[in-house]
């Protein structure tokens, strides 16, 4: 069933006795009314976003990307794959504002870990470092991270630092993420 639209009457003004000062502002109020009439979206409110549905191209591109470093990654060329994240990265920071932020966060947060892999394959502890900070920034949860980032410090002999991010992992990452942190956890406790 479709609603009737109502038509709005507005009130009758006897404009008779007006002087011209009050003749002129009616005017204007008149000519503010009916520019406001035109526009498409009165009183500038914009129309609401359009719904919240991923691009599906885009999470295959990105997805595609990611697999092509993967590849890379096996085969050894760290330095190919390391570009690749950081191109799967800027696609996936890419998506438009109304997109589910969860999934820019989710691929955002692989792409630092992987690049973060590849780094400390390369020897870039610094830049492997960063990139760890930066994924568990955006995903805390995220056990590889935290065994990325403990790696990271360890092979810049901060391994107190290290222990410590080990200790936050098994705290706070998602049980299924876990494995790597307990592996390592258990090499430092035979070091002590």
């Amino acid at each position: 069933m479709v609603a009737k639209q109502e038509s709005v009457v507005a009130p009758q003004v006897d404009v008779s006795k007006w002087s011209g000062k009050e003749l002129e502002l009616g005017k204007k109020v008149n000519e503010y009314a009916k520019s406001l009439a035109t526009f498409k979206y009165p009183f500038f409110i914009p129309p609401p976003y359009p719904p919240a549905k991923p691009n599906m191209a885009l999470s295959t591109q990105v997805n595609k990307m990611k697999q092509t470093a993967n590849e890379a990654f096996k085969r050894k060329k760290y330095e190919e794959a390391k570009k690749l994240y950081g191109l799967a990265l800027q696609l996936a920071l890419n998506r438009c504002t109304w997109e589910p932020s969860i999934l820019t966060r989710e691929e955002a947060s692989v792409m630092l870990c992987n690049r973060a892999a590849a780094e400390i394959a390369l020897s870039q502890f610094p830049e492997a470092l960063a990139d760890a900070n930066a994924a568990l920034k955006i995903r805390n949860n995220y056990g590889k991270c935290y065994y990325r980032k403990a790696k990271a410090l360890e092979a810049m002999h901060r391994i107190e630092e290290a222990k410590q991010v080990v200790r936050d992992g098994l705290i706070l990452a998602e049980p299924v993420t876990r494995n790597e942190l307990v592996a390592l956890w258990a090499s430092y406790t035979e070091k002590d």
